[in-house]
């Protein structure tokens, strides 16, 4: 799971931790809080690692991906969480900050998802890409930028399903 270490992602770790999965938290920049999630996940009797990666790189992304695999033996849930909000009102947010925080949301989804996808299809009992929907009016509040990423993210979550789908037609 990405950007596991807090907030969404941490509360969604520990769940799946208590419905009895392995879980692998991923964090960018918050050991300390990884970590915690990780022993919180080890109260419910499964296996947990954290595991340091900037999801908006393709390469971290597979070593992500390999360190889950290498551990656990297999992958059976990816969820794409990580996501930062550095900048300020979008009219004072230079270009810079805004190409980070579209590295983190958005292509950080699709790293994760290119990188674990050849090991979905390679397991004959998968035969589904699930994804978050964001809420009806997300896409309405066009100034509120995160919300703009996460119908992104939805939209492009709905791509890889459909190409999941034609795959295994």
């Amino acid at each position: 799971m990405t950007g596991a270490s807090r907030g969404i992602g941490r509360a969604t770790a520990i769940r799946l931790a208590e419905a009895g999965a392995n879980v692998v938290v991923n964090y960018f920049q918050h050991e300390a809080e990884a970590l915690a999630v990780v022993r919180e996940c080890h109260n419910f009797g499964v296996k947990a690692v954290a595991f340091q990666a900037d999801v908006s790189k393709p390469i971290d992304a597979e070593r992500l991906n390999e360190a889950a695999l290498r551990e656990f033996g297999g992958v059976d849930i990816v969820i794409a969480n990580a996501g930062i909000w550095e900048g300020d009102a979008v009219e004072a947010m230079t270009e810079d900050v805004w190409d980070r925080v579209i590295d983190a949301n958005l292509k950080g989804t699709w790293t994760i998802c290119k990188a674990v996808i050849p090991h979905f299809k390679a397991m004959e009992a998968v035969r589904s890409l699930s994804y978050l929907r964001p809420p009806d009016n997300a896409v309405k509040r066009a100034i509120q930028t995160t919300r703009l990423q996460k119908g992104d993210r939805y939209h492009l979550q709905r791509r890889f399903q459909t190409n999941w789908r034609q795959a295994f037609a």
